[in-house]
């Protein structure tokens, strides 16, 4: 599978008018990883943005349990 990192950089691609990304990294492994993702423009399809927004939708889920059961 891909990289958290993959699909940020991937999500941000298709985002209107963000022609800069600014990213922290901490080894050279993780600098190589950025600059081959990206070195190629290949934002996130449709399918790919869907999951996405669940995977959003589950962890929002998951903290509105926490702060109803705390």
């Amino acid at each position: 599978g891909e990289s958290t990192a993959g699909w940020s950089f991937r999500f941000l691609q298709g985002v209107p008018g963000v022609s800069v990304v600014l990213s922290g990294m901490s080894t050279l492994e993780q600098l190589k990883e950025n600059i081959k993702i990206m070195g190629v423009n290949k934002p996130l399809n449709e399918r790919e943005q869907m999951v996405l927004l669940y995977m959003i939708f589950l962890v929002a889920l998951v903290n509105l349990q926490d702060c109803i059961i705390s």
